[in-house]
């Protein structure tokens, strides 16, 4: 599943990774990689209420995965925050 949430990652189609992340971080809550990618198709999606609720549980190691800084980044940006 996180490979196929990948690939959707990769053509664009964020809320179909998310939905897949999701189900995947659900059942292995510690799988930074799937973390990182939530994380980013989330902000992508400009999901508030999803951002929040991640925030609040994500496992110690998302600052070392890329996908992790794109997000905040484009968080960021998006909240005037540059």
């Amino acid at each position: 599943l996180y490979a196929l949430a990948r690939d959707d990652a990769y053509k664009g189609k964020w809320e179909a990774a998310a939905e897949k992340l999701k189900r995947v971080i659900d059942k292995h809550p510690d799988f930074i990689q799937a973390q990182a990618y939530y994380s980013r198709a989330i902000v992508e999606q400009n999901d508030q209420d999803a951002i929040a609720a991640w925030s609040t549980q994500t496992p110690p190691g998302n600052e070392t995965q890329a996908q992790y800084w794109i997000a905040a980044g484009a968080w960021a940006e998006r909240n005037g925050q540059t």
